[in-house]
């Protein structure tokens, strides 16, 4: 299953560009490091300078780490686990609101919750978890102070359909403008923005972006018990 996941994230047009960015990125720590250890061979230092070597090839590593992490969340995020059952995916939705509200509400920002659907979905439950984690964390660090998070849920057909609408933007947008393919600038919002979506396209979902990116997300699940190939609902949001 995670192989067949590496291989759909390699086919993935519109992830492959983050896909590419980490491993940039990646590149950088591990050449830091292998520069510091050739400084260390290269010539006795001092005790001061072959602590200030230690000290950054432990940075440079300890760097690499977290990529890699990254990486590897992504690759797995399109797995759908094998412990798949079906869940009330309302009562997950309302158990990660009030974990992130705290979160929020340091910024003042809102999160509401509107509709219900007593409707159930086929999902790996720690998955669902994340995956709403992922998308929670998306929407609030993005959203500048004293903004309104919307999240809907509604039954339409055989879909469960989840509709997010926020009125407020950071002052910087919903992608933060650091360095193109530093760790800071990957291992961030479009990183957990791809994990959300592979997440609940792996359970068989579809996700639709709003033109101004982040500020709506789509996401549809088919009901438990539909048939398979059953097509997804008309979007809401604007092709």
């Amino acid at each position: 299953m995670k192989q067949a996941a590496a291989l759909a994230l390699d086919e993935d047009e519109e992830l492959r560009p983050l896909l590419a960015d980490l491993f940039h990125a990646l590149n950088q720590p591990l050449t830091a490091l292998r520069c510091a250890l050739e400084l260390a061979l290269s010539k006795p230092l001092t005790v001061e300078e072959s602590r200030s070597v230690i000290q950054m090839a432990l940075e440079r590593a300890e760097s690499a780490a977290r990529l890699a992490t990254a990486i590897r969340a992504l690759i797995e995020a399109g797995d759908p686990g094998e412990e798949a059952r079906e869940v009330l995916f309302a009562n997950y939705l309302r158990e990660a609101v009030a974990d992130m509200r705290p979160v929020a509400e340091a910024r003042g920002i809102a999160l509401t919750v509107e509709g219900w659907s007593a409707s159930q979905v086929c999902f790996e439950a720690r998955r669902l978890r994340q995956a709403l984690f992922y998308l929670l964390d998306f929407l609030v660090g993005g959203s500048g102070d004293g903004a309104t998070i919307h999240l809907r849920l509604a039954t339409i057909g055989g879909f469960l359909v989840l509709s997010v609408h926020s009125d407020g933007r950071a002052a910087e947008g919903w992608r933060p403008g650091r360095k193109k393919n530093s760790e800071t600038a990957v291992i961030g919002a479009d990183l957990q923005l791809a994990l959300a979506r592979r997440m609940f396209e792996a359970a068989g979902g579809s996700w639709k972006m709003g033109k101004d990116r982040g500020t709506e997300i789509e996401v549809s699940l088919p009901l438990a018990g539909m048939a398979p190939g059953q097509g997804f609902p008309s979007p809401v949001l604007p092709a």
